[in-house]
């Protein structure tokens, strides 16, 4: 689409597709190796299956040792202390009781290790390079005692609120250790138990008790014991409600994305800064504390560049950090809202970026131009061990295992040898490293068989390397690539892998072929004071010649080496293949809630951390594409009685086929009356509205997918 076809578009249309704004899927917590059956209490009986216990001796800064995984696990992050396999997942709880964790019963086996486990090193920055930090033994490893105590087996967090369920964090780490015995306890089944000393402990949720909705599938994959809780708790039906808090010179270019989302079906409420009390961070999060109190809401997205709106900050690390502002329920670091932000200090960039998001859901690419939604593209670094281009390569696989057509790649050259590098506590032992992630697919997967590795094997990365690597960015999203996935060292301006930079982005030529990017790198998004390489891929280009991206999710400051990549692979391997109904805000919030599962939801942990420093840049409601969409048609009906109308709409494919859960918003021209409904399905949905027979209307459809229908009149 030519820039001044696209800029008429725009402006004579205001609608946009994004039905999946509030759908949000979430991820699979240690797979079906910890199962939770609550009774009408919300007693918890939690039975652990241990996974097969695998083992691997290496040799690494001088010594050797025993590297230990179990699939679906992750390893215990304490710097000094043995680095065993931990299970982790979520459970709700009784609103308002103290919960008091039991072990009832166990079974194990003892076998003796030649060479000790192999310590942790902690968490490690991607500031720094893994294979420079040392494996050192702590103080633990001189006591003759089991790691952890028996006491120590099954842990539980304190209770937190999430919107509004209360729930605890729970860890079982399967395997204990003696180091001056060499030996090692192998778990084959646990049997723990949450009940209730009476009424009271931390966190009482004293707000909503009726579950959202818009949030029930993330609900159902974060808490192991969901299912039993939608028969006792009642449901609000809702779609979802989204605030703006736009800078006071900005709000005017955001009404057209205001005025977008209403036709959608969600209910929007565009305030100035000074509007919401003020240009501080404590104006603005007691603005959002009112309005999550008294009405709810499920997204934020503030608009303007940090000097105008400010971020608040984290406690982990007094990040800068816009996710704060959604710490709203409970006194606990887990989101309540998911927060996005349109950074651009102008009008005219403000009314750009926005334009690009709803032509992205409004108009996507038809027939043989919508190719480009099923191809994609990885980028990685050679450092790490597994090295990030296995790492990648896993997405890859993964992504053409599903969909996806093709996958392109632009990774760091092998490295010469691997020297013990490894960050998850052993070696990349010749491609045997298990899949990062339940249901995601390791190197060799029997359900993923691999394709050709798309890098070259030469030596290390030179001037020219990376020029041919930054030659590869550039083909493929020209050529036009629906997500982006980033894996390595990063600065504010830059991609290290690549030297991909700010500058770039404004040489691109991929015109409404816009990506949704999710990075893995240092400060990508320190955008406070600075123009950062997030804010570049959103404000490349113009209304004339659009490029650039249309979402991406980067930091504000270092990351740590392996947590965020456990993120991104529940994004792109579980999420997205397994092809739910996703936002991109949806996608992001939740790999963070995977994130604050696996990593805790303790201030100074890694999960905190991540949920702190991670932005998302761009609009988190809008839908991500990735495949070809489909023309629908609307047979429309209606009903009038007594001041009150109804829509009747059937919502019918290109092939005929019954279309489910397609958003029929109905409205009247100013907007002064709006209702929405899902189709059902035998493809209908029923909404009311008040208007006198006679009278006049409008309908928009959207849903996952979909070429949306946008403001076809309705006579009732």
């Amino acid at each position: 689409m030519k820039g001044r076809e696209f800029m008429y578009k725009f402006l004579q249309r205001s609608s946009l597709i994004i039905l999946g704004c509030f759908v949000l899927a979430a991820v699979a917590s240690a797979d079906a190796q910890m199962r939770v059956d609550s009774d009408r209490s919300l007693q918890a009986d939690i039975h652990v299956a241990t996974p097969k216990l695998n083992q691997v001796v290496f040799n690494a800064s001088g010594e050797d040792f025993t590297g230990l995984y179990m699939e679906y696990a992750g390893l215990l992050l304490d710097k000094g202390k043995p680095a065993l396999p931990v299970l982790t997942g979520m459970v709700m709880i009784s609103q308002n009781q103290k919960p008091v964790l039991e072990i009832i019963s166990s079974k194990f086996s003892e076998i003796t290790l030649k060479k000790p486990v192999v310590p942790s090193r902690g968490a490690i920055s991607r500031s720094v390079d893994p294979s420079t930090v040392p494996f050192e033994t702590g103080a633990v490893y001189k006591k003759n005692a089991w790691f952890p105590a028996d006491k120590d087996l099954v842990k539980m967090s304190k209770p937190f609120i999430f919107r509004e369920a209360r729930g605890v964090r729970v860890d079982v780490t399967p395997v204990q250790y003696n180091p001056v015995t060499g030996k090692l306890r192998v778990y084959r089944s646990i049997h723990a138990k949450i009940k209730y000393d009476g009424p009271g402990g931390e966190n009482i949720n004293r707000g909503r008790s009726e579950l959202s909705k818009a949030f029930a599938p993330i609900y159902q994959k974060a808490f192991l014991n969901y299912a039993s809780v939608p028969r006792r708790l009642s449901a609000v039906d809702e779609n979802g409600r989204l605030i703006i808090i736009a800078a006071d010179k900005l709000k005017p270019a955001a009404k057209a994305l205001a005025g977008w989302k209403q036709k959608c079906g969600i209910r929007t409420l565009l305030v100035s800064v000074s509007e919401a009390g003020g240009a501080s961070a404590e104006n603005i999060k007691a603005f959002l504390q009112e309005q999550y109190d008294e009405a709810g809401f499920t997204n934020v997205i503030l608009v303007g560049d940090a000097e105008q709106i400010p971020t608040n900050k984290g406690e982990n690390e007094k990040a800068d950090s816009d996710p704060v502002y959604v710490k709203l329920a409970g006194d606990d670091h887990v989101p309540d809202a998911i927060i996005s932000r349109i950074s651009a200090a102008t009008p005219e960039k403000v009314a750009y970026q926005i334009a690009k998001i709803i032509n992205y859901e409004q108009y996507p690419s038809q027939n043989d131009e919508a190719d480009w939604y099923g191809r994609a593209l990885g980028i990685a670094s050679n450092e790490g061990s597994p090295p990030d281009y296995d790492r990648v390569e896993e997405l890859r696989q993964a992504l053409l295992a599903s969909r996806f057509s093709e996958v392109d790649s632009a990774y760091d050259p092998k490295a010469p040898a691997n020297n013990g590098g490894g960050y998850d506590g052993y070696p990349y032992p010749g491609g045997g490293y298990p899949g990062s992630f339940p249901g995601m697919p390791g190197m060799g997967h029997p359900h993923f068989p691999m394709q050709p590795m798309p890098y070259s094997v030469s030596a290390a990365r030179d001037t020219a390397g990376r020029s041919s690597l930054k030659d590869k960015v550039f083909t493929a999203v020209n050529r036009g690539v629906s997500l982006i996935n980033y894996m390595g060292h990063g600065s504010t301006t830059a991609w290290s892998t690549t030297d991909f930079n700010t500058g770039d982005c404004e040489k691109l030529e991929n015109g409404l072929r816009l990506p949704v990017i999710i990075s893995v790198a240092c400060v990508n998004g320190n955008f406070v004071g600075k123009d950062s390489f997030c804010e570049a891929w959103m404000n490349a280009g113009n209304i004339e010649n659009p490029r650039g991206a249309v979402a991406i999710f980067g930091s504000t400051t270092n990351q740590s080496w392996v947590p965020p990549i456990k993120v991104q692979a529940a994004i792109v391997s579980d999420f997205i293949v397994n092809d739910s109904f996703k936002t991109v805000g949806g996608l992001m919030t939740n790999g963070i809630i995977k994130g604050l599962e696996i990593y805790g939801i303790e201030p100074k942990g890694e999960g905190v951390k991540m949920m702190e420093q991670w932005h998302l840049f761009g609009d988190g409601t809008t839908m991500i594409r990735t495949r070809k969409p489909e023309k629908i048609t609307l047979e429309v009906s209606s009903e009038s009685i007594s001041g009150e109308s109804q829509a009747i709409v059937k919502v019918v494919g290109g092939d005929g086929k019954l279309v489910k859960d397609a958003r029929v918003t109905c409205y009247t021209k100013d907007m002064s009356q709006m209702s929405s409904a899902r189709s059902n399905s035998e493809g209908v949905a029923r909404v009311n509205i008040g208007v006198e027979k006679g009278g006049e209307a409008y309908l928009s459809v959207v849903g996952a997918d979909l070429i949306p229908v946008v403001d076809q009149k309705i006579i009732f």
